[in-house]
């Protein structure tokens, strides 16, 4: 990914490493004050233009517009059965063979480097939102460094009293393992399938705000798919006033219901509450339409380490919904061939959905007197802080490009980076491009022993440096071969 826009390319693997309390809002809406730029303008105009601040964020001196209930969006939450929920997940995750082009087909992979099926999945999401009478597209993308393309699906129901703020309802489709078998079931044939039955239920409804369904691809590769649309969307000067990414909706391994928003942190003040204002459509979602059993909680130092990151990195408006993560309960199936169906907890992913669902409808704005009886008002411009600097990257020290080593676990050392908190540091086999053996995310030193590796093999590995902001590029790959007995 060393491109030139490599600096704004993130690794994935979901950890995220600290609570904040459960937010319960009782008074929210949505509204934007803000238009798009002018067609014909190019360039990246100021975040002021581009982003429409949130009502109901912490903003000084403004009055949070009431989040009212809405027997409209209380029907389409109604609209969604756990037996669709599982069989439209058995459909991506290989369970149960599809239906693609009119034929047969059973996904066995989604993940990047098997194109034929990721192509098979991405026509499938095509069908679907063609079926539910939205316009669809494809995006394609094509990342240099890793010589890698793929394709977003998009489809659009275009609002009708304000088309051109945008919303977006995104999920990457997109798995792990990188191999022939790699069912990915909770990551992330969940969020696809949040973002179909969000697509299914509010198709055939009119809307304020034009929104978008978006299945995202090369997520698990560096966010590579939504970095492609985010910098397009910047390009044409599009006005997206929020975007609800999914990564990870089913797995509850303790029938607690915890969901987790990841919004930005305080640090950056009117990012955090641009963010947070989407987030608290959930929470009230959960409240005010009784699903019982999820347990909310709005995540105020949030990761960045999915798609929402790149329209952060943007400064529009994102959250990223996750199940209960890695802090508090790991799914142990995450990116292996176990990330299977039957590992899912129906109920729990289920009741999501429909939080999803009543989300994504409420953020859009239902057009009719049932939606509640307040007058959106325009919410003052707020001039966002000085972006935060991302760490510096660190250079390698040993052991030495080239070299053989005479042990199976092999103790690499690295320079500490300027402003780093954490460091990500990758080991391939065999070559840059090779399966990855051994991947670290959250350490907090710059040395790192392997796990044992195989005698008479090379490895080629690297670094990359993080904080709160974001992640430096990766350094170049320096390798070594093994030689221990």
């Amino acid at each position: 990914m060393l491109t030139t826009h490599a600096a704004l390319h993130r690794a994935k693997f979901l950890l995220w490493v600290f609570a904040v309390a459960l937010i319960a809002s009782s008074a929210f809406l949505l509204a934007y004050g803000s238009d798009a730029a002018p067609s014909g303008v190019t360039g990246l105009a100021p975040a002021s233009q581009r982003v429409a601040p949130l009502a109901g964020a912490a903003i000084p001196n403004e009055t949070p517009i009431p989040f009212a209930y809405s027997p409209q969006v209380a029907q389409m939450i109604a609209g969604v059965q756990q037996s669709q929920v599982y069989s439209y997940t058995g459909y991506l995750s290989g369970k149960f063979p599809l239906t693609v082009g009119g034929e047969s087909f059973t996904l066995k992979t989604r993940n990047t480097y098997y194109p034929a099926y990721g192509n098979k999945a991405t026509q499938y999401e095509y069908e679907f939102l063609q079926g539910a009478g939205l316009a669809v597209s494809y995006q394609d993308w094509y990342d240099a460094y890793w010589d890698v393309s793929g394709r977003n699906v998009i489809g659009e129901i275009r609002g009708a009293t304000r088309p051109n703020e945008i919303v977006l309802i995104s999920a990457h489709l997109d798995d792990m393992p990188i191999r022939a078998v790699a069912p990915g079931a909770d990551d992330n044939a969940s969020g696809s399938v949040g973002v179909m039955m969000a697509a299914s239920r509010l198709a055939g409804h009119t809307f304020e705000r034009t929104i978008r369904f978006v299945f995202f691809t090369g997520e698990e590769d560096g966010y590579l798919g939504s970095y492609a649309y985010a910098q397009q969307s910047v390009a044409r000067n599009e006005n997206i006033v929020g975007v609800f990414n999914m990564d990870m909706l089913g797995w509850d391994g303790n029938n607690d219901g915890l969901l987790l928003l990841h919004i930005r942190k305080t640090t950056n003040p009117a990012g955090s509450a641009a963010d947070r204002a989407i987030a608290e459509v959930l929470t009230q979602v959960v409240s005010v339409y009784g699903l019982n059993g999820l347990a909310p909680r709005i995540r105020a130092d949030g990761e960045s380490e999915s798609d929402h990151s790149s329209f952060w990195d943007q400064g529009i408006p994102a959250v990223l919904a996750i199940e209960d993560d890695w802090i508090y309960e790991e799914n142990p199936y995450y990116h292996t061939q176990s990330d299977t169906i039957e590992t899912l907890n129906m109920p729990f992913f289920t009741n999501y959905v429909k939080a999803v669902v009543g989300t994504a409808a409420h953020l859009a704005i239902p057009v009719g007197s049932d939606i509640g009886t307040a007058t959106p008002t325009p919410t003052p411009t707020i001039t966002p802080t000085p972006t935060l600097v991302k760490p510096s990257s660190p250079a390698l020290l040993a052991p030495t490009n080239g070299v053989s080593v005479n042990t199976r676990q092999v103790a690499l050392d690295w320079s500490d980076a300027d402003r780093a908190t954490r460091y990500k540091v990758q080991v391939r086999r065999g070559s840059t491009t090779g399966d990855v053996v051994d991947r670290q995310k959250k350490l907090t030193t710059s040395q790192y022993s392997t796990v044992a590796l195989k005698s008479g093999r090379r490895y080629f590995w690297r670094v990359r440096a993080c904080n709160a902001q974001g992640c430096s590029v990766w350094t170049a790959y320096w390798n070594f071969q093994v030689r221990a007995p």
